[in-house]
């Protein structure tokens, strides 16, 4: 794999965890604002893949506060149209912390 930990923001029941990320880093957290998509994830992803999803968040990204040094990717699409400019910046400067060395 090319990784280790990746955090997903936005993440909803799982798609671009199921089809992209699991393929790439051995675990992965996801993130989204909507309990309810998390809930269902693990039926969308599959018992076995959803074993390697170690953690959900719900919070917006905006509130998101990553461990420092934790993370080999962050992967972010569509949902950061949604934060301030402010928010985005601060978002990035707390979200580069928690990459480790070389993510």
């Amino acid at each position: 794999s090319s990784g280790i930990n990746a955090e997903y923001g936005g993440a909803g029941i799982g798609r671009i965890t199921k089809g992209l990320l699991l393929n790439c880093f051995e675990r992965v957290e996801m993130l989204d604002t909507c309990q309810e998509h998390l809930d269902s994830a693990e039926k969308f992803i599959g018992e076995e893949l959803f074993k390697r999803v170690t953690a959900q968040h719900c919070v917006g990204l905006q509130d998101f506060k990553p461990e420092p040094n934790k993370y080999d990717m962050f992967w972010l699409q569509w949902v950061i149209i949604y934060l301030s400019d402010t928010d985005f910046i601060t978002m990035l400067q707390r979200f580069k912390a928690g990459l480790r060395e070389g993510g």
